[in-house]
């Protein structure tokens, strides 16, 4: 056929050239009529005539083609409207003659069997149903009848009843009624049996197509995918225009791990039968795991104008919606599939997970709810659903639902993380590194499962194998700055200052704005006494944290020592707002004040700390000396006789300095608890499931019709047979 088009079409290229030619002599010949011999001064005028006259001919030689094309197209189809009205009027004249003579003869078993099978013909099952049921009745079990009438239970979804009647053609079962007992079997989820029937019918019929390709998927549904791929390479190089062998050739592609030989199978499908919406599907499914989202969106989109009713399509156009940030149409998306499948386990447990993605935990609880109502013992929903309620701090109940995912799969890592973050929430951190361990254990390059390990190790002083876990999440996933951060602090703890640092800087630079790094590297360069940058990572910190007083006190001390007695007034004051009884605030404040010269504030200060405090001799001691510094001697000299009463040695150290000089030693940064910077990762929910659609042939029961008479009508049948065989389409 190619080669048949391409010389006709040159055919009419060359035709339109020799036009072109004629006419541009033509015109030629015509300017120099009118003009005389082309000159300088007429030859654009010649030009234009002749290009006037060339394109004139170019069009004159194209226009018979295409006006031949079009009255043939015309006519083919006015053609098959009048084929199609007078097989009609003579299909419904001939079952009008067969009607009455069934009535007249009602014992006429020939009359029944073809008016059974002009029922079928036009689609009226149940009607053929009777007639063939009144047969058997009747004591006709020939195989055609029998096989016949399980074609038609299985078109009417009876499959008990139609593998009953189909097992009974026995000895001369023909492959036809081989493919239909597979058929019924396959929808009674019979697969074992259905793959034996299906050998036997390629017996019979090596090259028919539908059956191989059906007898393929029944093998990947056993994960034969060698065996599947050959079957269906075989039925591709029969019928190379076989779009649903390429679709599923492509499925079985993908499911072995080759996604690229995947995407060339879908879009020959596609090349083959544009209209092929399930090819359409699986290659937007391909771009959209691929990364090319835009692409996925036209190609699902697509899918879903040829087949507007497939909940699964409008499923994973949500979903590429989403990958786009499109949140309005994702959401839109996903509420029409809802509606097109509301009781599809994938469809509710896609929309409940996407609705937990965007934080609508209610509408995301219901849908997973009532997914784990279709499938409760599937992991992915458990786990999501464990994850709607930690995010709840409902606690105990995201501990039920991470514990039901391990008990349903008890190797499904990301079940055992959450758990263990459970555990961690619950103060219970032995528990918590059990899960972490069984989560490594079964997928050993489990990033934040590791991290979490490690931070569980640290708060129970397992330095050296929190470091261990921290350097192996740092590997696994070197662009992510949470576990250089936990090193960093692991560094710290155990005094190696430079490494802390290194460590620090080098989270930083992935992310700025890490207030755990900021915090710990703050203390490295204060620990190394550059007070400077100390200063400066703590005032990045108040930025990222302006409520924590932790900060500002810090920051507070830092100024102190560098001797900025000003910003650390502001700082220790900033404190007071957020907790006005702090003692170790007014303490602060009090020496700032008093280390400034400012008695009257300072004594104002340290005077609420013994308010609190009033057994405490260092403050008693600084508060005294502050009176001396005010003049006023006497209540200076109690102050130090209460410190000599509470602490004599202390008294007589004080002494020893001659009260020269504040005492500031309760001055201290607040210590770094081994949890209390580090980074954890929190519970994650478990994925998307994607499908890719097979197109599998389940409902195409057909069947034998030898009787003369309506075998015109049989051959008609017989493509629109095949076009049904395409159009109908389950998923794995």
């Amino acid at each position: 056929m190619r080669v048949q088009y391409t010389a006709s079409a040159r055919r009419r290229f060359l035709v339109a050239v020799v036009c072109g030619l004629l006419a541009s002599a033509l015109g030629f010949l015509y300017s120099r009529s009118l003009i005389g011999p082309p000159s300088a001064n007429t030859a654009p005028v010649f030009i234009m005539v002749v290009a006037a006259f060339t394109l004139g001919g170019v069009l004159l030689g194209a226009v018979p083609a295409l006006v031949s094309r079009v009255v043939r197209l015309l006519m083919v189809g006015a053609r098959s409207t009048v084929v199609s009205a007078l097989a009609n009027r003579v299909r419904d004249r001939i079952m009008r003659r067969l009607e009455s003579r069934a009535g007249a003869e009602p014992d006429n078993s020939q009359i029944k069997r073809k008016l059974a099978a002009l029922y079928f013909v036009i689609g009226a099952d149940r009607r053929a149903l009777d007639l063939l049921q009144s047969l058997v009745e009747q004591g006709e079990r020939d195989p055609t009848t029998l096989q016949n009438l399980g074609a038609l239970y299985g078109r009417v979804d009876d499959m008990v009843r139609a593998t009953d009647y189909l097992e009974q053609v026995t000895g001369e079962a023909t492959p036809l009624a081989k493919r239909n007992l597979a058929l019924a079997l396959t929808n009674r989820g019979l697969f074992d049996q259905a793959l034996a029937h299906c050998e036997e019918a390629i017996k019979l019929a090596p090259d028919d197509v539908v059956l191989r390709n059906n007898f393929a998927l029944l093998l990947a549904k056993q994960e034969r995918y060698e065996q599947a791929q050959r079957e269906l390479e075989y039925a591709v190089a029969t019928a190379p225009r076989f779009a649903d062998g390429h679709n599923n050739l492509g499925v079985v592609h993908q499911l072995s791990g080759h996604p690229d030989d995947a995407a060339i199978q879908f879009r020959l499908a596609v090349r083959y039968d544009f209209g092929h919406a399930i090819a359409h599907h699986n290659l937007g499914l391909y771009q959209l795991l691929r990364g090319d989202q835009a692409e996925a969106v036209e190609r699902l989109r697509t899918a879903l104008r040829l087949q507007p009713d497939t909940a699964h399509t409008a499923m994973e156009l949500g979903l590429a919606y989403l990958e786009c940030g499109d949140e309005e149409n994702a959401l839109r998306a996903l509420h029409r599939a809802l509606e097109l499948g509301p009781r599809d386990f994938e469809v509710r447990y896609n929309v409940g997970t996407v609705e937990l993605e965007l934080n609508q935990l209610d509408s995301a609880l219901r849908n997973l709810e009532r997914a784990y109502e279709l499938q409760p013992r599937t992991p992915e929903v458990s786990t999501n659903l464990g994850v709607v309620m930690y995010l709840r701090a409902r606690l105990q109940q995201a501990q039920e639902y991470f514990k039901a995912a391990t008990e349903a799969d008890p190797e499904y890592a990301l079940a055992h993380f959450n758990l263990g973050n459970v555990y961690d929430a619950l103060q219970m951190p032995g528990q918590a590194m059990e899960q972490y361990q069984e989560a490594v254990s079964f997928k050993p390059n489990f990033t934040e499962a590791h991290n979490n390990l490690g931070v569980s190790a640290l708060e129970q002083g397992l330095t050296l194998l929190a470091t261990d876990h921290f350097t192996r999440a740092n590997t696994l996933l070197p662009s992510n700055p949470i576990p250089m951060v936990n090193l960093g602090l692991c560094s710290f703890l155990q005094g190696d200052m430079d490494a802390a640092q290194q460590l620090l800087r080098r989270a930083m630079q992935i992310d700025s704005n890490l207030p755990a790094a900021l915090d710990i590297l703050a203390r490295a360069y204060r620990e190394r006494k550059d007070y400077s940058s100390a200063i400066e990572c703590w005032e990045e910190l108040a930025k990222l944290e302006p409520l924590n007083p932790e900060v500002y006190t810090n920051l507070g001390i830092a100024c102190y020592q560098q001797g900025r007695l000003d910003r650390a007034v502001e700082c220790f004051k900033r404190v007071l707002v957020f907790l006005p009884q702090s003692v170790d605030g007014h303490n602060n404040l009090g020496l700032a004040y008093a280390k400034n010269k400012q008695l009257d504030q300072a004594c104002y200060h340290l005077k609420r700390v013994l308010e609190f405090e009033p057994n405490n001799p260092v403050v008693h001691s600084n508060y005294g000396l502050a009176l001396y510094f005010r003049k006023e001697t006497e209540q200076a000299l109690e102050e130090w006789m209460e410190v000599t009463r509470l602490a004599p040695a202390y008294a007589r150290a004080r002494d020893a300095t001659r009260l020269s000089a504040f005492d500031d030693s309760q001055m201290v940064i607040k210590p770094l608890e081994k949890s209390a910077r580090v980074m954890r990762f929190p519970a994650a929910r478990a994925d998307f499931r994607h499908t890719f659609e097979i197109s599998y042939d389940t409902r195409a029961f057909d069947l034998e019709i030898p009787w003369p008479e309506v075998a015109a009508v049989r051959r008609w049948h017989g493509k629109a047979s095949a076009l049904r065989a395409k159009q109908a389409r389950i998923r794995v």
